[in-house]
Order: C-alpha cells, then sequence, then structure tokens
C-alpha cells in the first residue's frame, strides 16, 4: 500500500497528521522533521483553518 498523497490533499493530509503529532506531546520541531516541512508551516497547519489556510 502507498502512502503517496496527491499534490491537492497535501494540506488537509498534513494537517491531520501534525494534530495527532501535536495531540501525542510532540513540539512544533518534531512535528516539522515528520513531515519534513518547516516549523512556521507546522504552526500553520495547527491553526483552526489547518491546511486550508
Amino acid at each position: 500500500m502507498s502512502s503517496y498523497t496527491e499534490p491537492a490533499d497535501r494540506p488537509d493530509a498534513w494537517a491531520a497528521m501534525a494534530a495527532e503529532l501535536a495531540a501525542a506531546g510532540r513540539s512544533t520541531a518534531e512535528i516539522a522533521a515528520a513531515l519534513w516541512v518547516d516549523e512556521p508551516t507546522v504552526i500553520n497547519l495547527l491553526l483552526p483553518t489547518g491546511g486550508a489556510a
């Protein structure tokens, strides 16, 4: 099974993953490393609008 996420679906998928990692107590730096994004992106993903921002 592939974990490929279509480009159009990535913001919502990343927001969900970031929320799960944050709920597990991960720091923004740890979430950024896990998602291969920078910390400002993680902060944006964790906003109420999530990946839709």
